[in-house]
């Protein structure tokens, strides 16, 4: 009877720790479901949170990029303005040699016009020079003319 007892005592035993095993199981496969259900949350949660912080990446380097775009276009203006002004410049500056060029040429010619011109003078200063000696040679030579009588006494023939 004892052994009976002692079978019965060890079955009853053996049943209740199956019992528990089973409840700790329950238990268990419970808590992993919470643990399941947390991650997916966390999980979800993350996704969205990244999906946030994606689209506001996505807009703040849209704002970026608008921006330098237009950054590019208002430098690629002025960009364009300054060469529309050096090739202006450039226009007049040639424009300013060529005129250069002419005014050389014709300061040049007016040079040898002068020159020319001063050849020209000084000979007819020589020339006048010469009349005015011829003139006071005249003169003189009047002078002494006049100075001497007009007729000429008849010297007696031998």
């Amino acid at each position: 009877m004892l052994t009976a007892v002692k079978n019965e005592y060890i079955e009853s035993s053996r049943n209740e720790k199956e019992r528990s095993l089973e409840n700790h199981k329950a238990h268990l496969q419970d808590f992993r479901s919470d643990i399941d259900l947390l991650l997916m949350n966390l999980v979800e949660s993350i996704n969205k949170q990244t999906e946030s912080l994606v689209k506001a990446k996505d807009f703040a380097i849209k704002e970026l990029e608008e921006s330098l775009n237009a950054k590019v276009h208002a430098v690629e203006s002025h960009l364009r303005e300054k060469e529309e002004l050096l090739k202006s410049r450039d226009g007049q500056l040639e424009a300013l040699r060529s005129e250069v060029t002419a005014v050389t040429a014709r300061m040049a010619e007016m040079e040898s016009v002068n020159k020319q011109a001063e050849g020209l003078l000084q000979e007819e200063v020589r020339r006048k020079e010469e009349v005015l000696q011829a003139n006071h040679l005249y003169q003189l030579v009047d002078q002494v003319l006049s100075k001497i009588p007009s007729e000429v006494p008849e010297t007696e023939s031998v």
